[in-house]
């Protein structure tokens, strides 16, 4: 959704203040960190305060990227390794996952199949990562090619997983997964 705030100004105006560079979203970002109103309307225009907060904005954009690789990566070894209590972190108290089998599991169900041997993985390789990033959540698809055992039956083949981290109280958790066996056609 497009917020829209009163800038105060006559089209004539604001085309004029554009054509000389003006960003609105600086200006209201410079009045909310306590700037003279008048003052952010011309730092607004500065082409350096512009390319210094498109900078801002991509390292803030990496550290995300970076912090949702690290708990992919994190989220992977507590899977391999039956490790609960990493895993209790990692995964949000209402989660809603679904299995290549149709079955709907929330949280506790999945740690109880880690925790009672239900499940155990021996293998975990990931592969074709992609990351949709979001304000205050993130999509991520991967591949894996997993082996282990599920309820007593052999594991073994090549899935997809689809995750949804949300940032929850300020720590990023998966809210929902769902994974798919990928078949050769």
């Amino acid at each position: 959704m497009t917020e829209i705030h009163d800038l105060n100004m006559t089209d004539a105006k604001y085309a004029a203040l554009i054509a000389k560079g003006y960003d609105p979203i600086i200006e209201q970002q410079l009045i909310t960190l306590g700037q003279n109103p008048s003052d952010a309307r011309d730092m607004a225009c500065d082409r350096l305060l512009q390319a210094i907060s498109a900078k801002v904005r991509t390292r803030r954009n990496r550290m995300k990227e970076m912090t949702i690789e690290t708990l992919e990566e994190k989220l992977r070894q507590a899977m391999l390794n039956s490790d609960v209590l990493a895993l209790d972190e990692l995964i949000a108290d209402d989660l809603v996952f679904t299995t290549h089998t149709g079955l709907v599991m929330n949280k506790q169900a999945d740690l109880e199949a880690h925790r009672s041997g239900i499940q155990k993985l021996t293998k975990i390789d990931s592969s074709d990562r992609q990351i949709q990033y979001y304000t205050d959540c993130a999509v991520v698809t991967v591949k894996m090619e997993l082996a282990g055992t599920y309820n007593e039956q052999a594991l073994d083949g090549t899935y997809r997983y689809t995750r949804v981290w949300a940032k929850l109280q300020e720590r990023w958790q998966v809210v929902v997964g769902h994974l798919s066996q990928v078949i050769s056609l």
